[in-house]
């Protein structure tokens, strides 16, 4: 048993009972070992949710790398915030590992940041590029943390959307069910902010 097959053994149980349940022992039992076994590895949940991010931020560095080079710098930060947002999906809580990154001393979470600043500065001035990079990541983590509470519990709404539009039109004025659309427009919005 190694780190590896104790990151994998975690994020499968993260996908049966979420992060919030995440235990040592739960993850011990996936792996058929004593409890004790994964302490020599992780010493704690901390390091264990370190772990879990490095690997999330490998997998996003490497959907990001497989997105053709576009002449358009709006265009090639939008396609990797976008493939970034579907390697979060790929996993439950996904963005809940990401933004437990930083603060779990993730360096892979470190270099996801480092990637996203490279392609921001494209087109905005390296003084707030960091800002930029920073205010695209919290959007993006909140809008997949969002999806991906919808998706778990889609609780309804107490009365018909009709309803809703009509007490509520400037929240529902720009709803789009197309929430790709609506994503992309965001992360071009806030670049359009940072440029002018």
């Amino acid at each position: 048993m190694d780190t590896s097959q104790i990151t994998m053994a975690s994020l499968e149980v993260v996908e049966e009972v979420g992060l919030e349940r995440l235990t040592m022992r739960l993850v011990a039992d996936r792996l058929g070992v004593q409890v004790g076994g994964l302490y020599y590895h992780l010493p704690d949940k901390a390091a264990l949710l370190r772990s879990m991010a490095n690997e999330l931020c490998a997998r996003a560095l490497a959907a990001i790398d497989e997105v053709p080079p576009s002449p358009s710098w709006p265009d090639a930060v939008a396609q990797a915030c976008g493939r970034l947002r579907a390697a979060l999906h790929a996993h439950r809580d996904g963005a809940l590992i990401l933004a437990s990154g930083p603060l779990n001393g993730s360096l892979g979470s470190l270099a996801l940041m480092e990637r996203l600043i490279e392609l921001v500065q494209r087109g905005i001035p390296a003084e707030r590029a960091n800002l930029a990079a920073d205010t695209l990541m919290a959007y993006l983590t909140g809008f997949v943390h969002q999806e991906q509470l919808e998706a778990a519990n889609p609780y309804p709404f107490p009365v018909s959307m009709d309803e809703m539009r009509a007490r509520f039109p400037l929240v529902f004025r720009s709803s789009d069910d197309d929430e790709d659309a609506m994503f992309d427009a965001a992360v071009r919005s806030i670049l359009a902010g940072f440029v002018s």
